[in-house]
């Protein structure tokens, strides 16, 4: 019998919030296009044609939110994650783990993830001359993106920040006040 590969997929969960009042920003927004994790300071959006097979996109609704903690289930070492049912069928060995995400009918009624889009932006804007950054928050948005190489861009703006790239994963890292 073949032994199968085991796959790992990237700790998008670290870029989610603990957040007690916001309970979305606990989620990973996921869609046919790309996968959003943010906790207001920091953004990380991968693509899902990276992330998932074409099998798994095929079958999954146009969006849906999964729960952090759900996502490190995805992390720990899998053979296969399939989408059948509305449930997400994860393949360890020798054993099966089942997680229900939440659809966006529910999302509408009772989480509502904010729109990331309005926050990028295409173009750097100059004028900046002073940016505070969050090591910790940095190192999260690192590790979220599973790079250890960036590509930074400083936007000014209604929404100033800096855009964090590598290839197709992008990221968002907020400023802060520094004294």
């Amino acid at each position: 019998m073949k032994k199968l590969e085991k796959h790992k997929l990237p700790r998008i969960d670290l870029a989610c919030s603990d957040d007690n009042f916001r309970l979305v920003m606990n989620y990973i927004l996921v869609t046919k296009d790309e996968i959003v994790a943010s906790n207001s300071h920091i953004l990380v959006i991968h693509k899902t044609n990276n992330i998932f097979d074409e099998q798994f996109i095929d079958e999954m609704p146009d969006r849906f939110l999964i729960h952090k903690n759900n996502w490190k289930l995805f992390c720990k070492g899998h053979h296969y994650i399939i989408f059948l049912d509305g449930l997400i069928i994860i393949r360890y060995d020798g054993y099966d783990q089942t997680i229900k995400p939440i659809f966006e009918e529910i999302e509408f009624m009772t989480l509502k993830y904010p729109d990331y889009k309005k926050i990028l932006k295409s173009k750097s804007e100059t004028g900046l001359s002073n940016f505070g950054l969050s090591v910790k928050n940095l190192t999260l948005l690192s590790k979220s993106m599973g790079c250890d190489r960036l590509k930074f861009e400083f936007t000014q703006g209604e929404y100033s920040h800096l855009n964090v790239s590598n290839g197709e994963i992008k990221g968002i890292i907020m400023p802060i006040m520094i004294d």
